[in-house]
């Protein structure tokens, strides 16, 4: 009888079925890594366009806020409107201006009290040039004008009434009998304070100290006899508002660098992945009080025109009842289709009024989304 005698056999890998294995396994790697991939760029663009929606809604708010307080405490009389705005801070020169940061440098340096003023930017299909906005207003509500006599020797103001004056306030002093004759800003002395008695106040002081540290030299000496005094308040808006082109960022610059709003010495950003700005003026009719809109390219609504520290430029100036602002968005990330070749402004407006801006090859990787508004003036 034969014996089987047992063998042990063992089934190897063979080269085939490895390199099989090894191609089946990266295969599986890519097709992962691509929906990874996709699923990241997707989320990136998902929340690209959040952020920008985000982004053009904070923004609208903060101008809208800027924009609602132009002109605060600066009424037409006085002669505030149209006055050459003069202002120093300790040894320097604030204003009139020598340059501004980009993206103003091409904002003059010698400006006037006008409650808004927009820098209107080339409208060529081509243009990637924003307008610029001029806003300046105090930090209330309120329109007391003081007849002032200034006093060099103290230095101070006498008023018959300080009553509303605080500690820190700024002032403006204007020629009340000239209609565009220099202005000067002062700031009420800190240590300045109405007399109590308790809870009760005594009475209203009629001499209302200056802080030296904000004062032009010889401003005091400048006007004779009863001046136009302005309050105001301890933080006014003196602001200059653009996008910065290649950055494309929403800036923000304070003329008086008025250290409370946290802008002194440069620019700040005020939003991010802003393309363009572009403004338009809604202006009533003298005689029936209808709104049109005008181009602050239009011939007597331009920058200049408005000041021009004349009693026509405040007439026009008086007739500006709200800004109409198309913000144009653009998106944190490319995409892989391409937006339209254009983007269309104003388009529910004359066609006059319409604007239209051409996009490079370059640009169109980009989402963009147009937001307007239209934000009415103090006192409209």
């Amino acid at each position: 009888m034969k014996t089987r005698r047992k063998t042990n056999r063992y089934q190897g890998v063979t080269l085939v079925k490895l390199i099989a294995g090894l191609a089946f396994g990266l295969l599986a790697l890519l097709i992962i890594a691509h929906l990874l991939t996709t699923s990241g760029i997707q989320n990136h663009r998902t929340a690209g366009g959040n952020d920008a929606q985000q982004a053009a809604t904070i923004i609208n708010y903060r101008i809208g806020n800027i924009l609602r307080q132009a002109g605060s405490n600066l009424l037409p009389k006085g002669n505030a409107w149209g006055c050459g705005l003069q202002a120093a801070s300790g040894s320097e020169t604030l204003l009139p201006g020598t340059s501004w940061p980009a993206p103003f440098s091409a904002i003059p340096g010698h400006l006037r009290v006008t409650p808004i003023a927009v820098w209107g930017a080339s409208t060529a299909p081509s243009s990637r040039d924003s307008d610029i906005l001029l806003v300046l207003g105090g930090s209330g509500g309120t329109s007391t004008v003081f007849s002032a006599t200034a006093d060099a020797t103290d230095p101070k103001f006498t008023v018959e009434n300080s009553n509303g004056v605080l500690p820190s306030d700024y002032l403006l002093m204007a020629n009340g009998k000239t209609v565009g004759s220099d202005c000067y800003l002062f700031k009420v002395s800190p240590d300045f304070a109405l007399p109590h008695s308790g809870e009760m106040l005594e009475s209203t002081p009629q001499a209302i100290p200056l802080d030296t540290k904000f004062m032009v030299n010889g401003s005091l000496t400048k006007m004779s006899g009863k001046t136009s005094l302005f309050n105001l308040g301890v933080s006014p808006k003196f602001y200059m508002i653009g996008v910065h082109p290649e950055k494309k960022v929403l800036s923000l610059y304070d003329l008086i660098q008025n250290r409370n709003g946290g802008t002194a010495g440069s620019a700040v950003t005020l939003g991010e992945n802003i393309f363009l700005l572009r403004v338009l003026y809604g202006v009533a009719d003298p005689d029936t009080g209808d709104l049109t809109w005008k181009s602050p390219t239009a011939p007597g609504w331009t920058f200049n025109d408005l000041q021009a520290g004349t009693q026509a430029a405040n007439d026009s100036l008086n007739r500006i009842r709200t800004l109409r602002i198309a913000l144009v968005v653009r998106a944190t990330y490319p995409s892989n289709n391409l937006s339209p070749a254009s983007i269309p402004l104003f388009s529910s407006l004359g066609n006059s009024l319409q604007q239209k801006v051409l996009l490079t090859k370059e640009e169109r990787k980009y989402r963009y989304q147009v937001y307007e508004t239209a934000v009415p003036l103090f006192g409209a």
